[in-house]
C-alpha cells in the first residue's frame, strides 16, 4: 500500500508545477516567486542562474542532477570521461554528495578537508618531500585546486641549477625524495657509456661541474 503523501510535499509539488506554467518574465522579476520554493540563496559562482530553476535542475528527474552540473562544468566532465584527475577517479556519480547548494552566498561547497584528502587520487601523488608539506605550496589562494602544475618545472623554475638547458622534465634525473641525487641516462646523449666507461664515476672525465658543462647535440633536453 502506498503511503500518503504528507500536506508539505503537496504543497511543494503544487509550488513547483505552477511556478513552472509562469511566463519567463514572471520567473526574473526580482526572483519574488522563485524565492517561494527556493530551499536557499545558492552560492555566488552560481547566483546568475537563480532566478531560473530549470537552469540547474531537471524537474522531477533527480538522476539527471550529474549531466546537468557536467554540461556547465566541461573540464570536469572530461576527466570523468577520460577517468583522469581526482573526479574521474572517484566511484562516486553524484555531484551532491560532495557539492551541497542552497546555503547562502559565501557558502564553500567545495567541502575539501586538507587533513583526510587522498592525493592518491589525483594526477599529481604525493611522493618523496611532497609529503608533509602544506597544501597552500602548490594551491594558491583563489586558484582551482585543478590548476596547480603537473610538473616539477611548474613549481621549482628558480631552483633550476641548470638554467632550463636540460627541458622542464626533472624526474628524468631526480625524484623527490632527495634532489640532490641525480640519475642520468647518459646513453641519451652524444656519448652513450660502454665497457669500462659504465664503471668510472662523472668526475673522470667532467673536470669541471657538470651543472655548468655545455649541452651539445644529442644531450638529454635539447629541443
Amino acid at each position: 500500500m502506498q503511503r500518503p503523501r504528507t500536506t508539505g510535499f503537496l504543497l511543494m509539488t503544487i509550488l513547483a508545477t505552477a511556478f513552472a506554467l509562469l511566463p519567463p518574465r514572471a520567473h526574473a522579476a526580482d526572483g519574488g516567486i522563485a524565492r517561494l520554493i527556493l530551499p536557499g540563496a545558492v552560492t555566488a559562482a552560481h547566483a546568475k542562474f537563480e532566478t531560473d530553476c530549470s537552469n540547474c535542475h531537471v524537474a522531477f528527474d533527480k538522476a539527471a542532477q550529474p549531466r546537468v552540473c557536467m554540461d556547465c562544468h566541461k573540464a570536469i566532465a572530461q576527466d570523468v570521461r577520460a577517468h583522469t584527475g581526482l573526479h574521474g577517479r572517484l566511484k562516486e556519480t553524484r555531484c551532491d554528495t560532495c557539492h551541497t547548494e542552497h546555503k547562502g552566498r559565501a557558502a564553500n561547497i567545495v567541502a575539501l578537508n586538507p587533513t583526510t584528502f587522498d592525493h592518491a587520487l589525483t594526477d599529481f601523488p604525493l611522493l618523496g618531500k611532497h609529503r608533509g608539506g602544506e597544501c597552500s605550496d602548490c594551491h594558491a589562494k583563489q586558484m582551482k585546486f585543478r590548476a596547480a602544475p603537473h610538473v616539477c618545472a611548474g613549481c621549482h623554475t628558480k631552483d633550476d641549477a641548470h638554467g632550463n638547458r636540460l627541458g622542464p622534465d626533472c624526474a628524468q634525473c631526480h625524484d623527490a625524495d632527495n634532489w640532490k641525487v641525480a640519475h642520468f641516462d647518459h646513453s641519451r646523449t652524444t656519448f652513450p657509456l660502454g665497457g669500462s666507461h659504465a664503471r668510472v664515476q662523472c668526475t673522470s672525465c667532467h673536470t669541471q661541474s657538470i651543472r655548468t658543462l655545455p649541452i651539445r647535440r644529442g644531450h638529454l633536453g635539447e629541443q
